[in-house]
Formats: C-alpha cells, structure tokens, sequence
C-alpha cells in the first residue's frame, strides 16, 4: 500500500490529544483538596511506570524477563498568584519532617494503622476539545519529596512566579488500567514428549 497524506488522514482519527488540555486536583496535606490547583497547575505529565528486566544467562545466552515495575517521581509546575499554594505545600512537607526541629508533625500514621499519615492522592485528566474527561490517572500515595525554589530577578518584568513540586509516589491507576492484573492464570506447562 503507498503511504499517502490520504492514507495518513484516514488512519489519524479524531482531531488529536491537545497536550495542553488537563487538570490537576489533589489534596495537599492535612489541609485537603484546594480548588486553585484545576486552574494554577501550569504544566504536569501523564505519568510513568516502568517494568524493570531480569536477565538469565544460560549458556552463553540471555533471556529476559518482566521484573517489578517502578514509579517515576511525578512533577507539577504551580504558577504562583499569591503565595497561597505554595505555603500550603510548604506546611505539608514541614509536617512530615519539621524544617527546624526534624521531627514529624501532625500525621499519627504509627498510632494508627488504617490512617494513610502524610500520603495523599492526586489526579491528573486528560481533556477533549469540549472540556469532557478523556482519561484520568489516579497518583495514589503522594507526598511531596521537593519544592523548588523561585528566582527572583529584578530584570524579570513580564514574568509571572511559578514553582514546581516533585511527588514521590507508591503507584498509579487510571480510568481504564485499574491496577488489577486482567488475565488468568497461565496455563499448566505440559511435556511435549509425554
């Protein structure tokens, strides 16, 4: 078959994923879910995950197989209208570890052992043209590991602050990968000779 513009058109469906389509909500902290973050997160991912490799040498070969998977850290840019926002998720990370004293604050994750401590989930939607969910990744297990600094520039005239945060996580899901395995049992091996 020749590869054509026409044949490019009819198998490009739809009109295409705007990246720049998509929301952010979560909860920071102790303090909830704050709605500014639908509106002042400027820039997120769709996250990552990764399945690692095992490899098996066997006679001067190597097969490989599926290890565990991993997350990587997620990261939010945060354009800055007031501080608000950003002393949240200062509050947030000074709970889980004082900036002055190193001790933990306000989460009695070890008294209790149903209670998620300093963890909070996050999402991220990928929107339509029209505003509608296209998919959702649920972040489950949040906290932040970094907040970055701002630059202050006296030059910077046509700027506006913004800041990031990386989330460090345990896991995602999404609308239509719910982290449950969805096939069967393999099945039994069976001898060719017998």
């Amino acid at each position: 078959m020749a590869i054509s513009i026409e044949n490019f058109r009819q198998n490009f469906r739809g009109q295409g994923y705007r990246t720049n389509l998509f929301e952010v909500t979560g909860n920071i902290g102790l303090e909830g879910g704050d709605q500014q973050t639908s509106f002042l997160v400027r820039a997120a991912q769709l996250p990552a995950s990764n399945l690692g490799t095992v490899e098996v040498p066997f006679r001067g070969r190597t097969i490989k197989l599926p290890g565990d998977r991993s997350f990587d850290d997620w990261t939010i840019t945060v354009l800055m209208d007031n501080f608000d926002l950003r002393d949240k998720f200062e509050r947030w990370s000074n709970s889980i570890n004082s900036f002055a004293s190193n001790r933990s604050l306000g989460f009695p994750q070890f008294a209790n052992p149903d209670s998620t401590g300093y963890l909070r989930d996050w999402a991220v939607t990928a929107l339509g043209r029209n505003g509608e969910s296209l998919k959702t990744y649920n972040i489950v297990g949040c906290f932040p590991s970094v907040i970055s600094s701002v630059d202050l520039s006296a030059d910077a005239t046509t700027t506006v602050g913004e800041f990031t945060v990386t989330l460090t996580y345990q896991y995602w899901t999404s609308n239509t990968t719910d982290g449950s395995s969805q096939v069967g049992p393999p099945e039994p091996v069976t001898d060719p000779d017998s």
